[in-house]
């Protein structure tokens, strides 16, 4: 095989051909799309494309997720905070995992890094919640804090996949730094918990947890999916053992939004980041192998107005709950 196809095979996720992204793709247009739907769509029964589906959600590569607002739920200020520890690194994971404002959780290769996510309802909320349950922890040596002001989460695109599985433009820019005029009640608040805990949850099993009727659900919660208080997204599972994450941060010379749309295209990318400090951008990767990783960073580096990126390498994510 020559050099082309070598590079080729590395960025092709193990194991996937193209009836699996066939049904990735289906997935990735509505994260709900029955089982049943894909399968006429294929014309292949329906009992393969359950056993693909399975051994695709089992192996890490997909999981559909539901990604809402924070702001909508009353939390619009989102922060990323790095902390340093020198001793005593699980006890002190475990209870920054356990704080109710944090939503992700990760702990770098070093062994000595927790990098953790935060929403609040206000930043005295989230400067009271840091000083309250992160600062008196006596193993910290270091704290940093990057509140997010905007957040560009593209439509998953596998590398290797067929042509035509790019993120669509519209598509990419999930959280503005507007503020949301889409109120959201209390049966509104339990459908998004539903699909917080099950992105394709049942609408029957929806049911039983809000006391409406089948119909009224179902309309509740296709007016929250049309209103797009709620975008389901079908991408790996971070924590699953096949899969790495890992985040760039950057500094940018230009204008923050051409190049947020040009990072958000790339292959493998979880989601892109304008935010405060030091980095004025974030990216998330999350791959199958050591070549998708090395060729994402190279690629991060070649888009005008990237300078100086940095790559946090994590040894594992702890906490993952989809919301933010």
């Amino acid at each position: 095989m020559g050099e082309d196809g070598a590079v080729e095979d590395e960025l092709r996720w193990p194991g996937m051909d193209a009836v699996d992204f066939t049904i990735v793709d289906a997935l990735q247009h509505d994260g709900r799309a029955s089982l049943l739907g894909i399968s006429r769509k294929l014309d292949v029964p329906v009992g393969a494309v359950r056993q693909r589906y399975e051994r695709l959600v089992g192996t890490g590569y997909i999981k559909s997720v539901a990604l809402v607002d924070p702001g909508t739920v009353g939390r619009p200020v989102v922060a990323f905070v790095e902390a340093e520890v020198d001793r005593g690194l699980e006890e002190v994971e475990r209870r920054l995992a356990a704080l109710d404002q944090v939503a992700w959780l990760a702990v770098g290769q070093d062994y000595r890094t927790i990098f953790f996510q935060v929403s609040t309802t206000s930043n005295a909320e989230l400067t009271a919640a840091l000083n309250a349950h992160v600062r008196p922890l006596e193993q910290l040596t270091r704290l940093t804090t990057d509140v997010h002001l905007r957040n560009w989460s593209p439509v998953f695109s596998f590398s290797g996949s067929p042509a035509g599985h790019r993120p669509d433009a519209e598509r990419i820019l999930w959280r503005g730094a507007a503020e949301t005029a889409r109120p959201v009640d209390d049966v509104d608040a339990e459908l998004l918990a539903c699909l917080a805990e099950d992105a394709r949850m049942t609408v029957t099993a929806m049911t039983e947890r809000t006391g409406l009727s089948v119909p009224a659900t179902r309309q509740r919660l296709v007016r929250l999916l049309k209103d797009q208080v709620v975008r389901i997204r079908t991408r790996p599972d971070p924590l699953s053992s096949a899969i790495s994450t890992v985040r760039v941060v950057m500094e940018v010379t230009r204008d923050t939004t051409a190049v947020a749309e040009e990072l958000a295209q790339l292959p493998n990318t979880t989601y892109v980041t304008e935010s405060t400090g030091r980095a004025s951008m974030q990216l998330e990767m999350t791959c199958a192998t050591e070549g998708q990783i090395a060729d994402g960073y190279r690629q991060i580096g070649r888009v005008p107005g990237v300078v100086r990126p940095r790559m946090l390498r994590y040894s594992r994510v702890r906490t993952h709950t989809g919301r933010w």
